[in-house]
């Protein structure tokens, strides 16, 4: 006969009641995987990433493989880990987004997604008044940056300007009159244009002076000889700069060569996309003038390039932008050197 264990009601109703509420563990598991974000530059981007596990896992964050540090004051991670937020988007926040939970029951849960900035147009390098000899060839600038990439188009006057045997739009933006007539002279100004909206920049006037004997040789001079080649050259260098937070700061590059060089402003390796560029040339030289308003320190590069055949020179210099108060280097750097092919202007 089998064996009856007397065991107190209430011991039983104890144990039913503890296996009841009890949670067996459970590895983490990602239920809202990461999806891509499309955010514009200053706005709020969000990534979600919500996971079920027991007990409650801790979760990371990596950029393009890079672990999201807690204190980094661009980011705001709440939630217990699973909202990650990027307070104002940058250009340079584009990349591959992951987030890793992990509470050491079974293997780890991760989920990635892409964040595409998204830009409205913007002319970085505006035209420049111009005067120039009858027959000679006008450059007008006009460097943008968005993204989607903006196409570029000119206005004379009016009216939409139209590319013929003399008039091109360049790749860069920029717009190139061959052989100068009086009917060029006129006001212009270029158009930037993305699906996010239009840039316009401000009206330039091109002055067309009618060749004569005075200036004649001053055109034979402006015309050097097709193996006559002069590569590019910082004359000035930026200045670096110690100052205190809200600033406004003036740097000035100038540089010279044949062609004369354009100059391009670099901040931290990207595309200077703030502040102001003014530029002027006289007598080949080149003097290209950045207004900054300051709100972190930076390392700003000076890029002057010319071209000759297939190839082009390049020549650079660097300052830093320091805050007062903050630790920093203070270095101007100058190298040039001669590279590939490059576009015609």
């Amino acid at each position: 006969m089998r064996e009856f264990v007397n065991i107190p009601l209430v011991h039983i109703l104890t144990l039913v009641a503890f296996s009841g509420t009890e949670k067996l563990p459970k590895a983490p598991v990602i239920t809202t995987p990461l999806e891509t974000v499309d955010a514009l530059v200053e706005e709020v981007a969000t990534f979600m990433c919500a996971v079920e596990s027991y007990p409650q896992p801790e979760i990371s964050w990596t950029r393009n493989k890079i672990l999201i540090k807690l204190f980094d004051t661009r980011y705001s991670i709440r939630e217990n880990g699973q909202l990650l937020t990027i307070l104002s988007v940058e250009d340079s926040d584009d990349g591959i987004y992951c987030c890793i939970a992990n509470n050491g029951v079974g293997g780890a849960a991760e989920s990635c997604g892409a964040l595409q900035v998204k830009m409205k147009p913007k002319i970085t390098r505006p035209p420049i008044n111009v005067k120039i000899i009858e027959g000679l060839k006008a450059v007008l600038p006009c460097t943008t940056m968005g993204n989607p990439k903006p196409s570029v188009s000119w206005i004379k006057g009016d009216s939409a300007l139209r590319e013929n045997s003399r008039t091109a739009v360049l790749e860069s933006g920029s717009l190139r009159i061959h052989n100068v007539q009086k009917e060029d002279a006129g006001h212009y100004r270029c158009v930037a244009k993305n699906s996010l909206g239009t840039a316009y920049s401000k009206l330039v006037k091109l002055e067309v002076e009618a060749l004569n004997m005075t200036n004649a040789t001053e055109r034979e001079e402006s015309e050097p000889e097709q193996d006559t080649k002069v590569f590019a050259r910082i004359l000035r260098a930026p200045e670096s700069h110690n100052v205190t937070f809200g600033s406004f700061v003036a740097l000035r590059c100038t540089a010279t060569g044949i062609p004369v060089p354009t100059i391009t402003w670099i901040e931290n390796g990207i595309a200077v996309s703030s502040g102001s560029i003014q530029e002027s040339v006289k007598d080949r030289v080149i003097d290209s003038r950045l207004q900054l308003f300051i709100t972190k320190p930076g390392l700003y590069t000076c890029i002057a390039t010319n071209k000759h055949g297939e190839k082009f020179s390049t020549a650079k210099a660097a300052a830093t932008i320091s805050i007062a108060g903050r630790m920093a280097v203070h270095n101007c750097t100058v190298s040039g050197e001669e590279k590939g092919t490059a576009e015609d202007e």
